[in-house]
């Protein structure tokens, strides 16, 4: 599980950032589904003791893969999903997905929502909070209060943080489109010379610094 978040992190650093959740989020959950059902599956043989694991698993990709159901729909059944396993890994995963899909039908405070808790939830792992308060920015860059975006995105910007090139480029985002281009063409002049910054988040942040230097 933790490699691949890592291969996560490291892809969701490498993709340009102005389209990454939207071409990158659904893949995701369905990756980590596909990992938990193997690693359930292939316990199981080991022992009965895992069998709601693997009932489980087996339920959260059954949503996933239902391509007959409208995102409020599919939102509403993740988020049935995640009450009816409260405490568990797949209730987080579960979570993640409906507010994402609420998002995608355009139901953005019952998304906020759900991600608003997820950062605060005390059984998620701490990676899991982060990316949630990752997705509860980005779905308000053009329509939040800027101090309290920012106030989301500072304790993820800090260095060995693992979305912290994700989080910076965020803040560059919000501050160019709060009309503080200063600071956004200074945010991404800093990521292009981050040593260890993947090359296609290099190349976004030099594109957006050469873009703010224009902006006067």
């Amino acid at each position: 599980m933790t490699d691949l978040l890592r291969e996560i992190d490291e892809e969701l650093e490498r993709e340009r950032m102005l389209v990454l959740w939207n071409k990158y989020n659904k893949p995701i959950i369905i990756a980590i589904a596909a990992l938990l059902i193997g690693t359930a599956s292939y316990s199981a043989w080991n022992g009965h003791r895992l069998q709601g694991d693997v009932s489980r698993s087996v339920g959260l990709n059954a949503i996933i893969s239902r391509i007959d159901q409208k995102d409020e729909e599919k939102a509403e059944a993740f988020a049935a999903y995640a009450g009816e396993f409260p405490g568990t890994g797949h209730a987080v995963l579960a979570k993640i997905a409906a507010a994402r899909a609420y998002l995608d039908a355009g139901q953005a405070p019952k998304a906020l929502t759900i991600l608003d808790g997820l950062t605060r939830e005390e059984g998620a792992p701490e990676y899991i909070r982060q990316y949630a308060a990752l997705l509860w920015v980005e779905a308000q860059l053009d329509t939040g209060d800027a101090v309290a975006l920012r106030q989301k995105l500072t304790p993820l910007i800090a260095d060995q943080q693992p979305w912290r090139f994700t989080a910076r480029t965020l803040l560059g985002l919000l501050y160019g489109k709060n009309g503080d281009n200063a600071k956004a063409r200074e945010i991404f002049q800093a990521l292009e010379a981050e040593a260890e910054i993947p090359d296609g988040l290099r190349e976004e942040a030099h594109d957006l610094a050469r873009y703010y230097a224009t902006q006067g």
